[in-house]
């Protein structure tokens, strides 16, 4: 969790443009360590000033911000809740979804005293982008190029919305232990958009399983197919590439490959967890 706030903090102040800031907090250690790997992450000052002992009150507008977060939360419990016949506990996955939506709604739609929100403020606008309903089923186009050439198989497939990417305002859509980001969702009918059993299936959590910003505009890694993964994982059938006739792969070829990649990743990282320093050191 530690990795994953200071990922965040350091995060939203580079795509809100902040450069020289100053973090005000408490006195607790937990939140010391978190703005102090923030400091160190930033090319810019991060000054740290902490308040006084028992002092909460001088953060006001801080715990205002708690408190409008935690209630939002609340409605989106309930909201949920009432569409899947069942109340939403904050020890599911989805709940730390919807804790995440609350704050993101709130800084672009939440009116302040001056008449304009703190998406106006930032980025003298408002905000037009698509938003659905953390929870709900949708249609979801897989974004990777190389299925694009893949004319009879269909790129469409059904995944709950559980958000927009802070960065590059893409969709975050999760499926049981997986979550992708893509730039197109289609909604289904009313009567098709909530599944009780899709959200109990849901085991993706916005920290991931290694603690890091599970929306963060991160790079891909590229594999090659290799002579040693083709002999390893077979030829594809009209692949010249694989044959050697050709140094470029089909383009199902690619995709049959990267499904074992990601596969690989995804046992290495179970079988090779990071320690915490390394996790913080992304």
């Amino acid at each position: 969790m530690g990795a994953f706030l200071v990922g965040l903090v350091t995060q939203i102040l580079a795509v809100w443009g902040y450069t020289d800031v100053v973090l005000w907090t408490d006195q607790e250690e937990a939140i010391t360590a978190v703005v102090n790997e923030v400091a160190k992450r930033r090319n810019h000052r991060t000054i740290h000033r902490r308040i006084a002992r028992y002092s909460h009150a001088s953060l006001g507008y801080a715990e205002q911000g708690n408190w409008a977060v935690e209630a939002h939360t609340r409605t989106l419990m309930q909201a949920l809740g009432d569409e899947i016949g069942r109340p939403i506990v904050t020890s599911e996955p989805i709940f730390a979804w919807l804790m995440r939506h609350a704050g993101w709604l709130l800084t672009r739609y939440q009116v302040r005293p001056d008449g304009r929100t703190s998406y106006q403020l930032l980025h003298r606008e408002d905000y037009r982008g698509e938003v659905l309903i953390v929870g709900e089923l949708c249609w979801v186009l897989d974004p990777r190029p190389e299925l694009a050439a893949l004319k009879g198989d269909s790129r469409w497939s059904q995944g709950l919305w559980l958000g927009k990417v802070e960065a590059s305002d893409e969709h975050i859509v999760g499926l049981g232990a997986t979550v992708s980001k893509t730039r197109t969702v289609r909604r289904l009918p009313e009567d098709q958009r909530w599944s009780p059993e899709t959200v109990d299936q849901l085991r993706a959590l916005p920290w991931g399983d290694a603690g890091q910003v599970t929306d963060a505009a991160r790079t891909t890694k590229r594999h090659y197919i290799t002579r040693a993964a083709v002999d390893q994982h077979g030829a594809t059938e009209g692949c010249r590439g694989c044959t050697g006739e050709s140094k470029r792969h089909t383009a199902r070829c690619a995709a049959r490959f990267a499904e074992y990649f990601s596969k690989q990743e995804e046992d290495r990282a179970t079988r090779f967890p990071r320690s915490p320093a390394e996790s913080a050191a992304e």
